[in-house]
Order: structure tokens, then sequence, then C-alpha cells
């Protein structure tokens, strides 16, 4: 049962989430029982943040009730909902979807300010199978975060390779432990060669992870992964550790070494001491 404080969202009126989950279960089910698929929608508002600092949240509360107000016009007020800040969610038929987004696009640009941003949609057709609160709308955002440079109103559709991508991301990260207990991540190192007398004076170590099930996948794979996870402190403690392990081979083998300069992210200037940690590894 939805609560009665939770059924309604208390800026723009829209189905509060508890509710407007339920009712998207409820419709996605209908619809599945006719032959029929439900379309979960995702909004956003591009420069929200923008338009707060040059106009007042005040005003920023107000454009967010017309975006309210062209989703309840082109979709209806129960199958939407505001989860917080911009971020606006929709179920609907898959029948003139387009149509309902379209429609919105021009409502909300005729909006009564002095300068209206434009809106970014991102869809997913949920299949039978998928929940639609717990796959549908995640997937619709992640269509909707796809391009956030287009300054127009603009939709994207989740793609087999947005799924691939996102499988790809959980593996990245529940698979991090034993990439790095097995060695699946490595240092690659690139010669600098001076010019002068054609011999390698340094070297920079790149990560770079052979997956057993991915292959070799390339460092913008999962470099961005683990950034955003706060898990890439993890990857650079492990390559510094790799790189004073090779220094040590090489030294045991009486082979030349040359400086070598390991990448890190700014990040990890917060969670621990490089030198340090550089130190405690080198002993």
């Amino acid at each position: 049962r939805v609560s009665p404080e939770s059924a309604v969202d208390w800026l723009t009126g829209l189905s509060g989430m508890a509710r407007f989950h339920e009712l998207s279960r409820l419709c996605a089910s209908m619809l599945a029982s006719v032959g029929q698929h439900v379309v979960a929608v995702a909004f956003d508002i591009m420069g929200m943040k923008s338009f707060n600092t040059l106009f007042g949240r005040e005003e920023g509360d107000r454009l967010l009730c017309c975006l309210a107000d062209a989703l309840r016009k082109n979709f209806g007020g129960e199958v939407c909902s505001r989860f917080g800040e911009d971020h606006f969610y929709a179920f609907a038929p898959e029948k003139d979807i387009l149509q309902k987004v379209e429609a919105l696009f021009a409502d909300f640009a005729a909006a009564d300010f002095r300068r209206v941003p434009p809106v970014r949609v991102g869809m997913y057709i949920c299949e039978d199978e998928d929940d639609i609160v717990i796959v549908g709308f995640d997937r619709a955002q992640t269509a909707c975060d796809l391009d956030r440079t287009t300054w127009q109103s603009h939709y994207a559709w989740f793609t087999d390779e947005m799924r691939a991508e996102a499988h790809l991301r959980i593996h990245v990260i529940e698979s991090l432990d034993q990439a790095i207990a097995q060695r699946w991540i490595r240092p690659y190192y690139q010669p600098v060669v001076r010019s002068s007398t054609g011999k390698v004076c340094e070297e920079e170590a790149l990560a770079r992870w052979v997956d057993p099930e991915y292959g070799v996948l390339a460092p913008n794979k999962f470099i961005p992964v683990l950034e955003e996870a706060s898990l890439l402190h993890r990857l650079d403690l492990h390559i510094i550790s790799c790189v004073l392990e090779d220094f040590k081979k090489k030294q045991d083998m009486g082979v030349p070494i040359v400086p070598v300069s390991v990448n890190i992210s700014y990040k990890d200037l917060a969670r621990f001491e490089v030198a340090h940690e550089v130190v405690s590894r080198a002993d």
C-alpha cells in the first residue's frame, strides 16, 4: 500500500515515487497480457545547476513545474514522477511514444522564461522479463545520460551496445580484486627515446587489462568505470607495486633501469600519501 504522503511529489504534484513504481509495474503487466510493451522514459533538464545559479532557486523550481506541466499534458499526471532535482520519469505504451516526446519538447520550449534550457530524454522498451522499476528506468536513464553535450532537446534509445557496456561495467567492478590477484592487470611500458643517442631514457607505465572473458580491455573501457566507482586508487596502487617488482627483477638480472612514470588520479591524493606508498612497497 502507498501512504498518502508518498503518493504525490510535493513540488510538481506528479505521482510520488512509491505510487509511480506501483502504477508502472501494473501498466507493464497489463500491456504484457495483451502482447504489448511498455516504454520506460527518463527526462533531465540540461544545465539545471547553471539555471539556478543565474536565475535563483525559486525560478528553477518554477521551471521544474513547467516541465511537470508538459509531462502531465502529454503523458498524464499519474504516469509521470519526479525522483529528485530535475530527474523526471514516465512510462507509456510503445505506440505514439515519439509523438508524445516531440510534443513535450515543443510545449516546454514555449514556457514563459527568458531562457528555456533543452531537455534530454532516454527511452527503453521493456521486455516481458524486465522489471520496469529495477531494469527499465535504470536503462532509460543510461540512454538519457549518453549525450550531455548536444545543446538542444533530443532523445536516445537504450541500445544493445549500451547493454553490452553495462555488462562490462559490472564485470570490471566485480572482477577488480580477482584481476589484481590473478595479474590480469599489468603495466605495459611505453619507452621514451632520446633522439641524440637513440637510447631509452625513461618509460611510462600504462595499465592494460587482459581479461579471460573480454580479452584485452583498452584503458578507456575500465579506468572511467573504476574512477566513477571510487575504485581507481586500487588500480593505481597495484600498478605502482608492479613497477617496483619489475625494477627488482631487472636489478637481479643486471638489466639497466631507467626512470618510470606512473599515472595516478588526482583523487588518489586525497586517499593516500603517494611517497609513503611507494617507499613502503620498495622496502
